[in-house]
Protein backbone atom coordinates (compact mmCIF):
# COMPACT_ATOMS: atom_id res chain seq x y z
CA UNK A 1 0.00 0.00 0.00
CA UNK A 2 1.07 2.88 -0.60
CA UNK A 3 2.57 5.30 2.14
CA UNK A 4 2.53 8.39 0.53
CA UNK A 5 1.07 11.11 2.73
CA UNK A 6 3.57 10.25 5.77
CA UNK A 7 4.54 8.58 3.30
CA UNK A 8 0.54 8.63 2.23
CA UNK A 9 1.37 12.31 1.77
CA UNK A 10 4.98 12.20 2.23
CA UNK A 11 5.19 12.76 -1.02
CA UNK A 12 2.24 15.02 -0.90
CA UNK A 13 1.95 15.23 -5.04
CA UNK A 14 3.84 17.80 -6.51
CA UNK A 15 4.53 19.74 -3.24
CA UNK A 16 6.88 17.25 -1.45
CA UNK A 17 9.53 17.31 -4.15
CA UNK A 18 9.27 21.31 -5.17
CA UNK A 19 9.33 22.73 -1.66
CA UNK A 20 10.04 26.47 -2.99
CA UNK A 21 11.10 29.09 -0.62
CA UNK A 22 8.27 31.31 -0.38
CA UNK A 23 9.08 34.66 1.64
CA UNK A 24 7.52 37.34 0.02
CA UNK A 25 6.08 40.68 1.69
CA UNK A 26 2.76 40.38 0.23
CA UNK A 27 -0.09 42.58 2.00
CA UNK A 28 -3.44 41.33 3.49
CA UNK A 29 -5.57 42.41 2.22
CA UNK A 30 -9.30 40.34 1.90
CA UNK A 31 -11.57 41.58 -0.61
CA UNK A 32 -9.61 44.90 -1.67
CA UNK A 33 -7.88 45.12 -5.25
CA UNK A 34 -4.09 44.96 -4.04
CA UNK A 35 -1.30 45.60 -5.73
CA UNK A 36 1.50 43.14 -7.16
CA UNK A 37 4.72 43.76 -5.83
CA UNK A 38 8.16 42.31 -7.33
CA UNK A 39 8.42 40.96 -3.90
CA UNK A 40 6.00 38.51 -4.66
CA UNK A 41 8.22 36.39 -6.99
CA UNK A 42 9.32 33.28 -5.32
CA UNK A 43 13.14 33.03 -6.11
CA UNK A 44 15.28 30.17 -5.47
CA UNK A 45 18.98 29.67 -5.85
CA UNK A 46 20.16 27.15 -7.94
CA UNK A 47 23.08 24.58 -6.11
CA UNK A 48 26.29 24.36 -7.46
CA UNK A 49 26.43 27.78 -8.95
CA UNK A 50 30.44 29.07 -8.33
CA UNK A 51 29.14 32.43 -9.47
CA UNK A 52 27.53 33.62 -6.68
CA UNK A 53 23.74 33.38 -7.00
CA UNK A 54 21.61 32.16 -10.24
CA UNK A 55 18.16 33.04 -9.66
CA UNK A 56 15.64 30.82 -10.94
CA UNK A 57 11.99 32.72 -11.04
CA UNK A 58 8.77 31.18 -10.65
CA UNK A 59 6.76 33.96 -11.39
CA UNK A 60 4.18 36.27 -9.97
CA UNK A 61 1.34 34.98 -7.89
CA UNK A 62 -1.41 37.53 -8.68
CA UNK A 63 -3.31 38.73 -5.92
CA UNK A 64 -6.07 40.75 -7.26
CA UNK A 65 -9.13 38.24 -7.74
CA UNK A 66 -11.68 38.59 -5.05
CA UNK A 67 -15.09 36.54 -4.12
CA UNK A 68 -18.35 38.17 -3.43
CA UNK A 69 -19.75 36.72 0.33
CA UNK A 70 -20.94 33.53 -0.85
CA UNK A 71 -23.08 30.75 0.89
CA UNK A 72 -21.59 27.51 0.32
CA UNK A 73 -23.59 25.43 2.32
CA UNK A 74 -27.17 25.85 4.55
CA UNK A 75 -28.61 22.36 5.71
CA UNK A 76 -30.02 21.26 9.31
CA UNK A 77 -28.87 24.47 10.47
CA UNK A 78 -25.43 24.66 9.56
CA UNK A 79 -24.30 27.13 7.36
CA UNK A 80 -20.79 27.75 5.82
CA UNK A 81 -20.32 30.78 3.97
CA UNK A 82 -17.03 32.11 2.17
CA UNK A 83 -16.53 35.16 3.30
CA UNK A 84 -13.70 36.96 1.34
CA UNK A 85 -9.96 35.96 -0.12
CA UNK A 86 -7.12 37.08 2.87
CA UNK A 87 -3.81 37.22 0.69
CA UNK A 88 -0.77 36.62 3.03
CA UNK A 89 3.40 36.19 2.29
CA UNK A 90 3.19 32.47 1.74
CA UNK A 91 -0.33 31.88 1.13
CA UNK A 92 -3.81 32.81 -0.18
CA UNK A 93 -6.95 32.12 2.75
CA UNK A 94 -10.11 31.12 1.56
CA UNK A 95 -11.93 33.20 4.66
CA UNK A 96 -15.41 30.84 5.97
CA UNK A 97 -18.16 31.42 8.80
CA UNK A 98 -19.06 28.08 10.36
CA UNK A 99 -23.01 28.82 11.96
CA UNK A 100 -24.51 26.33 14.01
CA UNK A 101 -27.94 27.18 14.61
CA UNK A 102 -29.22 23.29 15.27
CA UNK A 103 -28.74 21.87 19.18
CA UNK A 104 -26.19 19.12 18.17
CA UNK A 105 -22.15 19.69 17.65
CA UNK A 106 -20.88 19.68 14.44
CA UNK A 107 -16.91 18.84 13.22
CA UNK A 108 -16.31 20.33 9.39
CA UNK A 109 -13.29 18.97 7.93
CA UNK A 110 -12.04 19.31 4.50
CA UNK A 111 -9.02 19.12 2.66
CA UNK A 112 -8.20 15.43 4.84
CA UNK A 113 -6.65 12.70 3.62
CA UNK A 114 -9.67 10.83 4.20
CA UNK A 115 -11.87 13.24 2.05
CA UNK A 116 -10.64 15.83 -0.08
CA UNK A 117 -12.13 17.27 -3.47
CA UNK A 118 -10.71 20.55 -3.46
CA UNK A 119 -9.92 22.21 -6.60
CA UNK A 120 -8.52 25.43 -7.88
CA UNK A 121 -8.76 26.41 -11.64
CA UNK A 122 -9.60 23.06 -12.47
CA UNK A 123 -6.58 21.33 -10.62
CA UNK A 124 -7.25 19.19 -7.89
CA UNK A 125 -5.32 20.51 -5.17
CA UNK A 126 -3.82 18.50 -1.74
CA UNK A 127 -4.59 22.00 0.51
CA UNK A 128 -6.81 23.66 2.69
CA UNK A 129 -7.00 21.62 5.36
CA UNK A 130 -9.40 22.57 7.94
CA UNK A 131 -10.80 20.63 11.45
CA UNK A 132 -12.85 22.76 12.59
CA UNK A 133 -15.74 21.67 15.91
CA UNK A 134 -18.67 24.37 16.40
CA UNK A 135 -20.68 23.73 19.25
CA UNK A 136 -24.67 23.59 19.30
CA UNK A 137 -25.41 27.37 19.07
CA UNK A 138 -22.17 29.07 18.38
CA UNK A 139 -19.97 30.07 15.32
CA UNK A 140 -16.67 29.71 14.28
CA UNK A 141 -14.38 32.02 11.49
CA UNK A 142 -12.04 29.64 9.69
CA UNK A 143 -9.21 29.92 7.27
CA UNK A 144 -8.43 27.18 4.58
CA UNK A 145 -4.65 28.07 3.49
CA UNK A 146 -3.43 27.52 -0.33
CA UNK A 147 0.30 28.11 -0.56
CA UNK A 148 1.51 30.08 -3.36
CA UNK A 149 4.71 27.87 -3.99
CA UNK A 150 2.88 24.83 -4.40
CA UNK A 151 0.02 26.70 -6.46
CA UNK A 152 2.32 27.79 -8.85
CA UNK A 153 4.01 24.70 -9.58
CA UNK A 154 0.63 23.34 -10.75
CA UNK A 155 0.60 25.99 -12.93
CA UNK A 156 -1.54 28.32 -11.06
CA UNK A 157 -0.82 31.70 -10.73
CA UNK A 158 -4.05 33.62 -9.78
CA UNK A 159 -7.77 32.03 -8.73
CA UNK A 160 -10.08 31.86 -10.90
CA UNK A 161 -12.40 29.58 -9.55
CA UNK A 162 -12.52 27.07 -6.57
CA UNK A 163 -14.15 23.95 -5.64
CA UNK A 164 -14.41 23.15 -2.21
CA UNK A 165 -15.51 19.89 -0.33
CA UNK A 166 -17.02 19.37 2.94
CA UNK A 167 -17.36 16.29 5.57
CA UNK A 168 -19.68 17.19 8.26
CA UNK A 169 -20.18 14.92 11.18
CA UNK A 170 -22.46 15.74 14.30
CA UNK A 171 -22.04 14.24 17.52
CA UNK A 172 -23.60 10.63 16.87
CA UNK A 173 -20.70 10.43 14.28
CA UNK A 174 -23.20 10.86 11.76
CA UNK A 175 -21.78 12.09 8.50
CA UNK A 176 -22.66 13.89 5.40
CA UNK A 177 -20.57 14.77 2.25
CA UNK A 178 -21.56 17.85 0.32
CA UNK A 179 -19.53 17.04 -2.51
CA UNK A 180 -17.93 19.85 -4.55
CA UNK A 181 -18.88 23.53 -3.78
CA UNK A 182 -18.55 25.66 -6.47
CA UNK A 183 -16.98 29.43 -6.05
CA UNK A 184 -15.79 31.84 -8.42
CA UNK A 185 -13.62 34.99 -8.20
CA UNK A 186 -13.38 38.25 -10.20
CA UNK A 187 -11.28 36.82 -12.18
CA UNK A 188 -13.15 33.77 -13.59
CA UNK A 189 -14.39 35.59 -16.68
CA UNK A 190 -11.31 36.68 -17.91
CA UNK A 191 -9.27 33.57 -17.00
CA UNK A 192 -8.03 31.00 -19.54
CA UNK A 193 -9.36 27.82 -18.91
CA UNK A 194 -8.18 26.01 -22.19
CA UNK A 195 -4.23 26.43 -21.43
CA UNK A 196 -2.84 23.63 -19.31
CA UNK A 197 -0.78 25.72 -17.15
CA UNK A 198 0.50 22.33 -15.44
CA UNK A 199 2.23 21.26 -18.45
CA UNK A 200 4.36 23.68 -19.07
CA UNK A 201 5.40 24.17 -15.75
CA UNK A 202 6.37 20.44 -14.84
CA UNK A 203 8.28 20.73 -18.78
CA UNK A 204 10.33 24.12 -18.50
CA UNK A 205 10.47 25.16 -14.84
CA UNK A 206 11.31 21.74 -13.50
CA UNK A 207 13.32 20.97 -16.30
CA UNK A 208 15.24 23.60 -15.69
CA UNK A 209 16.43 22.32 -12.52
CA UNK A 210 15.45 25.33 -10.87
CA UNK A 211 14.97 22.99 -7.59
CA UNK A 212 17.60 21.17 -8.35
CA UNK A 213 15.80 18.69 -9.55
CA UNK A 214 15.25 17.90 -13.08
CA UNK A 215 12.43 16.07 -15.59
CA UNK A 216 14.39 12.51 -16.65
CA UNK A 217 11.38 12.29 -19.32
CA UNK A 218 7.94 13.89 -19.85
CA UNK A 219 5.26 12.30 -22.79
CA UNK A 220 1.80 13.97 -23.19
CA UNK A 221 1.09 10.67 -25.19
CA UNK A 222 -2.35 9.53 -24.13
CA UNK A 223 -1.95 6.37 -22.03
CA UNK A 224 -5.56 5.27 -20.49
CA UNK A 225 -8.87 6.58 -21.34
CA UNK A 226 -11.84 4.56 -20.49
CA UNK A 227 -15.14 5.95 -19.53
CA UNK A 228 -13.63 9.15 -19.92
CA UNK A 229 -10.95 8.99 -17.49
CA UNK A 230 -7.46 9.82 -18.94
CA UNK A 231 -3.79 9.75 -18.18
CA UNK A 232 -2.77 12.35 -20.54
CA UNK A 233 0.96 13.20 -19.66
CA UNK A 234 3.75 11.48 -17.57
CA UNK A 235 6.88 13.09 -16.27
CA UNK A 236 9.83 11.51 -14.35
CA UNK A 237 11.30 13.54 -12.08
CA UNK A 238 14.69 12.81 -10.72
CA UNK A 239 17.25 14.00 -7.66
CA UNK A 240 20.73 13.05 -7.57
CA UNK A 241 20.46 10.42 -9.38
CA UNK A 242 18.47 8.59 -6.54
CA UNK A 243 15.24 9.93 -5.54
CA UNK A 244 12.51 9.23 -8.56
CA UNK A 245 8.95 10.52 -8.59
CA UNK A 246 6.36 9.15 -11.82
CA UNK A 247 3.82 12.22 -12.05
CA UNK A 248 0.74 11.00 -13.74
CA UNK A 249 -1.50 14.38 -15.04
CA UNK A 250 -4.88 12.62 -14.74
CA UNK A 251 -8.53 14.23 -16.48
CA UNK A 252 -12.05 13.51 -15.12
CA UNK A 253 -14.20 14.31 -18.43
CA UNK A 254 -17.27 13.18 -17.07
CA UNK A 255 -20.02 15.17 -15.07
CA UNK A 256 -19.64 12.81 -12.07
CA UNK A 257 -17.34 13.04 -9.22
CA UNK A 258 -14.66 9.61 -9.32
CA UNK A 259 -12.21 8.03 -7.40
CA UNK A 260 -9.09 7.11 -9.45
CA UNK A 261 -7.07 4.37 -7.73
CA UNK A 262 -2.94 3.25 -8.86
CA UNK A 263 -2.17 -0.15 -7.67
CA UNK A 264 -0.07 -3.03 -8.57
CA UNK A 265 3.34 -1.59 -9.80
CA UNK A 266 5.81 -3.44 -11.55
CA UNK A 267 9.64 -2.14 -12.30
CA UNK A 268 11.24 -3.65 -15.46
CA UNK A 269 8.87 -6.85 -15.54
CA UNK A 270 8.91 -7.14 -11.72
CA UNK A 271 5.85 -6.53 -9.97
CA UNK A 272 6.96 -5.10 -6.27
CA UNK A 273 3.49 -3.52 -4.72
CA UNK A 274 0.92 -4.78 -4.76
CA UNK A 275 -2.81 -3.52 -3.60
CA UNK A 276 -3.63 -0.25 -3.17
CA UNK A 277 -0.80 2.60 -3.65
CA UNK A 278 -2.94 5.96 -4.34
CA UNK A 279 -6.73 6.47 -4.32
CA UNK A 280 -7.67 10.35 -5.36
CA UNK A 281 -11.16 11.53 -5.46
CA UNK A 282 -11.09 13.69 -9.35
CA UNK A 283 -14.19 15.80 -9.48
CA UNK A 284 -16.25 16.22 -12.91
CA UNK A 285 -14.06 18.02 -15.78
CA UNK A 286 -11.36 18.52 -13.45
CA UNK A 287 -7.66 17.60 -13.65
CA UNK A 288 -5.50 15.56 -10.95
CA UNK A 289 -1.88 15.06 -10.49
CA UNK A 290 -1.28 11.39 -9.32
CA UNK A 291 2.14 10.15 -7.91
CA UNK A 292 4.36 7.01 -7.65
CA UNK A 293 7.07 7.60 -6.01
CA UNK A 294 9.67 5.06 -7.21
CA UNK A 295 12.30 5.52 -4.88
CA UNK A 296 9.90 4.27 -2.26
CA UNK A 297 8.76 1.56 -4.34
CA UNK A 298 12.24 -0.17 -5.06
CA UNK A 299 13.40 1.09 -1.41
CA UNK A 300 15.72 -1.06 0.49
CA UNK A 301 17.63 -4.24 -0.90
CA UNK A 302 14.39 -4.73 -4.15
CA UNK A 303 17.26 -2.76 -6.65
CA UNK A 304 20.03 -5.12 -5.84
CA UNK A 305 18.56 -8.63 -5.18
CA UNK A 306 16.38 -8.34 -8.19
CA UNK A 307 18.63 -6.72 -10.63
CA UNK A 308 16.33 -3.51 -11.08
CA UNK A 309 18.89 -0.77 -10.14
CA UNK A 310 18.03 1.09 -13.66
CA UNK A 311 14.52 1.98 -13.91
CA UNK A 312 13.34 1.05 -17.95
CA UNK A 313 9.54 0.24 -17.70
CA UNK A 314 6.82 0.74 -15.06
CA UNK A 315 4.20 -0.58 -15.35
CA UNK A 316 0.70 -0.26 -12.76
CA UNK A 317 -2.73 -0.47 -13.09
CA UNK A 318 -5.67 1.92 -12.89
CA UNK A 319 -9.25 1.68 -11.76
CA UNK A 320 -12.18 4.31 -11.65
CA UNK A 321 -14.71 3.86 -9.51
CA UNK A 322 -18.11 6.17 -7.60
CA UNK A 323 -17.99 8.06 -4.70
CA UNK A 324 -19.11 5.51 -3.07
CA UNK A 325 -17.15 2.98 -4.03
CA UNK A 326 -18.84 1.01 -7.47
CA UNK A 327 -16.33 0.52 -10.08
CA UNK A 328 -17.80 1.56 -13.19
CA UNK A 329 -14.38 0.48 -15.22
CA UNK A 330 -12.29 -2.95 -15.53
CA UNK A 331 -9.14 -2.25 -13.86
CA UNK A 332 -6.79 -1.13 -17.35
CA UNK A 333 -2.57 -1.84 -17.32
CA UNK A 334 -0.68 0.96 -18.33
CA UNK A 335 2.92 0.51 -19.41
CA UNK A 336 5.79 3.64 -19.83
CA UNK A 337 9.01 2.99 -21.19
CA UNK A 338 11.39 5.57 -19.35
CA UNK A 339 14.99 6.27 -20.35
CA UNK A 340 16.82 3.18 -19.04
CA UNK A 341 17.83 -0.40 -18.68
CA UNK A 342 14.66 -2.38 -19.94
CA UNK A 343 16.57 -5.95 -18.67
CA UNK A 344 13.88 -8.05 -17.13
CA UNK A 345 14.72 -9.03 -13.46
CA UNK A 346 17.77 -11.22 -12.21
CA UNK A 347 16.15 -14.94 -11.65
CA UNK A 348 19.27 -16.07 -10.02
CA UNK A 349 18.83 -18.10 -6.58
CA UNK A 350 17.69 -21.16 -5.38
CA UNK A 351 15.14 -23.09 -7.18
CA UNK A 352 12.58 -23.75 -4.76
CA UNK A 353 9.56 -25.09 -7.24
CA UNK A 354 9.13 -25.39 -10.70
CA UNK A 355 5.68 -26.78 -12.08
CA UNK A 356 2.62 -26.04 -14.02
CA UNK A 357 4.90 -23.47 -15.56
CA UNK A 358 5.28 -21.72 -12.31
CA UNK A 359 8.61 -21.30 -10.79
CA UNK A 360 9.56 -19.90 -7.79
CA UNK A 361 13.37 -18.57 -6.34
CA UNK A 362 14.37 -18.06 -2.91
CA UNK A 363 17.08 -14.94 -3.16
CA UNK A 364 17.67 -14.78 0.33
CA UNK A 365 16.73 -13.23 4.49
CA UNK A 366 17.82 -9.68 4.30
CA UNK A 367 16.90 -7.05 7.25
CA UNK A 368 14.24 -4.61 6.90
CA UNK A 369 14.83 -1.62 5.10
CA UNK A 370 13.21 1.20 6.64
CA UNK A 371 14.63 2.68 10.55
CA UNK A 372 11.09 1.12 12.19
CA UNK A 373 11.13 -2.51 10.52
CA UNK A 374 12.85 -4.75 13.09
CA UNK A 375 11.97 -7.81 10.81
CA UNK A 376 13.51 -9.64 8.70
CA UNK A 377 12.47 -10.56 4.89
CA UNK A 378 12.71 -13.56 3.36
CA UNK A 379 12.75 -13.11 -0.37
CA UNK A 380 11.16 -14.86 -3.31
CA UNK A 381 10.98 -14.29 -6.88
CA UNK A 382 7.73 -15.94 -8.72
CA UNK A 383 7.54 -16.34 -12.43
CA UNK A 384 3.98 -16.97 -13.68
CA UNK A 385 4.91 -18.28 -17.53
CA UNK A 386 1.24 -20.29 -17.18
CA UNK A 387 -1.48 -18.85 -19.35
CA UNK A 388 -3.36 -17.64 -16.29
CA UNK A 389 -3.08 -15.14 -13.61
CA UNK A 390 -2.11 -16.95 -10.50
CA UNK A 391 -1.92 -16.07 -7.12
CA UNK A 392 0.33 -17.78 -4.49
CA UNK A 393 -0.31 -17.45 -0.79
CA UNK A 394 0.67 -19.11 2.11
CA UNK A 395 -0.57 -21.89 4.27
CA UNK A 396 -1.61 -20.21 7.31
CA UNK A 397 1.39 -20.89 10.21
CA UNK A 398 3.93 -22.97 8.18
CA UNK A 399 7.09 -21.23 7.99
CA UNK A 400 9.71 -22.58 10.36
CA UNK A 401 13.30 -21.50 10.09
CA UNK A 402 16.26 -23.79 11.48
CA UNK A 403 13.54 -26.04 12.65
CA UNK A 404 11.75 -23.42 14.84
CA UNK A 405 8.34 -22.33 13.80
CA UNK A 406 8.10 -18.81 13.40
CA UNK A 407 5.48 -15.56 13.20
CA UNK A 408 5.76 -13.95 10.10
CA UNK A 409 3.09 -11.76 7.33
CA UNK A 410 2.66 -12.59 4.26
CA UNK A 411 -0.42 -10.99 1.84
CA UNK A 412 0.13 -13.08 -1.11
CA UNK A 413 1.39 -12.19 -4.55
CA UNK A 414 -0.39 -11.83 -7.51
CA UNK A 415 1.62 -12.67 -10.92
CA UNK A 416 -0.15 -11.67 -14.15
CA UNK A 417 0.69 -14.32 -16.89
CA UNK A 418 4.18 -13.61 -18.77
CA UNK A 419 5.51 -11.68 -15.41
CA UNK A 420 7.25 -11.78 -12.30
CA UNK A 421 6.57 -10.51 -8.46
CA UNK A 422 8.39 -10.57 -5.49
CA UNK A 423 7.30 -12.56 -3.05
CA UNK A 424 8.05 -11.06 0.63
CA UNK A 425 7.44 -13.18 3.94
CA UNK A 426 8.43 -11.09 6.90
CA UNK A 427 9.56 -12.73 9.50
CA UNK A 428 8.47 -11.14 12.81
CA UNK A 429 11.09 -9.99 14.75
CA UNK A 430 10.25 -11.30 18.33
CA UNK A 431 10.48 -14.61 16.75
CA UNK A 432 13.96 -13.64 15.41
CA UNK A 433 15.18 -12.74 18.89
CA UNK A 434 13.62 -15.62 20.74
CA UNK A 435 14.29 -18.85 18.57
CA UNK A 436 18.43 -17.08 18.23
CA UNK A 437 17.84 -16.55 14.11
CA UNK A 438 20.23 -13.72 12.40
CA UNK A 439 20.59 -13.58 8.59
CA UNK A 440 24.22 -15.49 9.16
CA UNK A 441 22.86 -18.64 10.83
CA UNK A 442 20.05 -19.33 9.03
CA UNK A 443 20.16 -23.07 7.42
CA UNK A 444 16.58 -24.39 6.58
CA UNK A 445 13.47 -22.59 5.95
CA UNK A 446 10.39 -24.54 5.18
CA UNK A 447 7.15 -23.13 4.38
CA UNK A 448 3.78 -24.35 2.62
CA UNK A 449 2.24 -22.69 -0.09
CA UNK A 450 -1.23 -22.38 -2.08
CA UNK A 451 -1.36 -21.28 -5.64
CA UNK A 452 -4.81 -20.66 -7.08
CA UNK A 453 -6.09 -18.84 -10.44
CA UNK A 454 -8.39 -15.87 -10.86
CA UNK A 455 -11.67 -17.92 -10.04
CA UNK A 456 -9.72 -19.08 -6.81
CA UNK A 457 -9.42 -22.61 -8.30
CA UNK A 458 -6.44 -24.62 -6.68
CA UNK A 459 -3.45 -24.98 -8.74
CA UNK A 460 -0.91 -26.61 -6.37
CA UNK A 461 0.22 -26.83 -2.67
CA UNK A 462 3.78 -27.04 -2.86
CA UNK A 463 5.44 -27.47 -0.01
CA UNK A 464 8.91 -25.31 0.02
CA UNK A 465 12.30 -26.13 1.40
CA UNK A 466 15.66 -24.18 1.63
CA UNK A 467 18.76 -25.90 3.24
CA UNK A 468 22.01 -24.11 3.17
CA UNK A 469 25.04 -23.76 4.87
CA UNK A 470 24.95 -21.22 7.64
Amino acid sequence: MKKIIGILLAALMVVSFFAACGGENGNVTGNSDPSVSDSDTINQETEGSNSGSEEADLGVFQKNATIEQTVLYDESSLKITATGLNYGDSSVSLELLIENNSEKDYTVISGSIGYNCNSINGMMIPDGFINSTVTAANKVNESMDFDYDSLMIYGIKEIADMEIGFMIEDENNKKQYTGPLALKTSAADSYDYDENSYSKTITSFVSKTVLDYSVVDFSDDELFNDGNIRVVSTALVEKDEEKQVLFLEVVNDTTNQLVVSVRSIGVNNLLIQQGLWDGDIVNAGKRAVMDIDLSSVTEGKYPEVFGIEKIGTVTFNISVATIDGKDITKEGTVEIDLPGSDNGPDKTGTEVYSDKDIIITYKGIFEGSKSYDDDLHALFLVENNSSKTITVDDADDSLSINGFMCDYSFWGSTVPSGQCAVMDVSIDSESVDKNSITIDNVSSLKMNLEIRDNNYNRIDSPKIAVETES
